[in-house]
């Protein structure tokens, strides 16, 4: 070796080979390090384990003190199902006791009042090939549902004088339809019959009366009324011409001008059903059976009004008249109509009959010039023309 190699190779400083020493030792720790997959291994056991502890230290329910086994939730539970036990309970009870008034009302024969909900065609067991049984659904309390026959429907049958010609399922139809135009209105009826349902001897099935009902009212009340007096009465149901009235238990029939003086070409846009109303009564006869039959008339209310206004009334004055009907011949001819301008019922007579009387139909808007105010409140006119095709509808 050279002098000068001697002299350029120097010996590490202490603190150099310290810090050799410190890196080697750093790799050493570095090589021997765990993965990141280990740590987060070793982190679940150790949460495994600590869990498992915990389990069987703690009970897997909590339990109730005095009450070996019995938790919280079992006392929960069985006190739900004593509740709804004992609800049951009490809605049978109701039901057991709304029952035995019922019993009560069929044995005394006393009225009893529900809602028609619906109407359903059975098989007649009497008959099982021939024409099905209409009924009518009534709810009592919107519990029991009591069953009445269409032929228990009406004081008289409506359909006892349809030929035995017509179809059974025209027959259905039909007396389908007069059913349910008692659809949502309150019937009065008699309770004829309970029985347990076939089906659910827990249940019971109720049949009524309304004809029962009818006939009893009926016999109570119309021995008492008198002739012209005016009563209450319920719609039962409209057609574009007339209605059926019931008053006390007797179904009467009405037409459309004996209702009002004005115009309709539909009754049903005046009346509807279930509507109270009020009528005069007249004509009350009695047949050998004790049925009774009288003829009603809506229009008295309508002259009241007009006999409260009759002030307004003005002479000689030129207005139009909506005629309603007409009676008369070539000598004597009048019509029965309807005064817009006043709102009153009105009564007119022709100029000249024979020009004007082909003319007029119901439904006509005539021109008349005012004369007087009867005591029954009609206004008395004098038809002066008409022109054509003049017409309400």
């Amino acid at each position: 070796m050279s002098e000068n190699d001697e002299l350029m190779r120097t010996e590490p400083l202490p603190e150099e080979q310290a810090d050799d020493t410190d890196d080697e030792d750093a790799f050493e720790a570095v090589g021997k390090s765990k993965s990141d997959e280990e740590v987060a291994a070793e982190a679940l056991k150790e949460a495994d384990e600590d869990e498992i502890e915990t389990a069987k230290e703690e009970p897997e329910h909590e339990t109730v003190p005095g009450f070996v086994g019995t938790t919280q939730g079992d006392i929960m539970e069985r006190r739900a199902q004593e509740a709804e036990r004992l609800k049951r309970k009490q809605e049978r009870d109701e039901y057991l006791s709304t029952m035995g008034a019922l019993r009560t009302a069929k044995e005394t024969g006393k009225y009893v009042t529900g809602i028609a909900a619906g109407v359903k065609l059975m098989p007649n067991p009497k008959n099982p090939n021939g024409r099905k049984v209409v009924i009518l659904e009534c709810l009592i309390h919107a519990k029991y549902v009591v069953h009445i026959v269409f032929d228990e429907l009406f004081r008289t049958n409506p359909m006892l004088n349809v030929s035995e010609g017509v179809g059974k399922n025209s027959i259905e139809h039909r007396e389908t339809q007069l059913a349910r135009k008692f659809k949502g209105q309150e019937i009065t009826f008699l309770i004829t019959d309970i029985s347990y349902n076939p089906a659910d001897m827990t249940d019971y099935v109720l049949v009524g009366s309304r004809r029962d009902a009818l006939r009893k009212y009926e016999r109570a009340t119309w021995p008492y009324i008198k002739e012209n007096s005016k009563q209450p009465g319920t719609v039962i149901s409209v057609s574009s011409k007339g209605a059926l009235i019931n008053v006390y238990g007797v179904d009467c029939h009405i037409r459309t001008n004996e209702v009002t003086y004005r115009y309709l070409e539909d009754l049903r846009t005046f009346l509807t059903p279930g509507e109270q109303v009020e009528v005069t009564v007249s004509d009350i006869e009695k047949d050998q059976q004790g049925n009774y039959s009288a003829s009603i008339s809506m229009k008295e209310r309508e002259l009241e009004s007009a006999r409260a206004r009759a002030g307004l009334i003005q002479r000689n004055l030129q207005t139009d008249m909506d005629v309603t009907y007409f009676r008369g011949g070539n000598s004597d001819t009048s019509m029965i109509g309807w005064l817009p301008l006043y709102e009153m019922p009105a009564v007119a007579t022709y100029i000249s009959a024979n020009a004007l009387w082909k003319a007029i139909v119901p439904g006509t808007r005539v021109h008349v010039i005012v004369t007087r105010v009867t005591k029954s409140g009609i206004v008395r006119c004098v038809c002066i023309g008409v022109e054509e095709n003049d017409r309400l509808r």
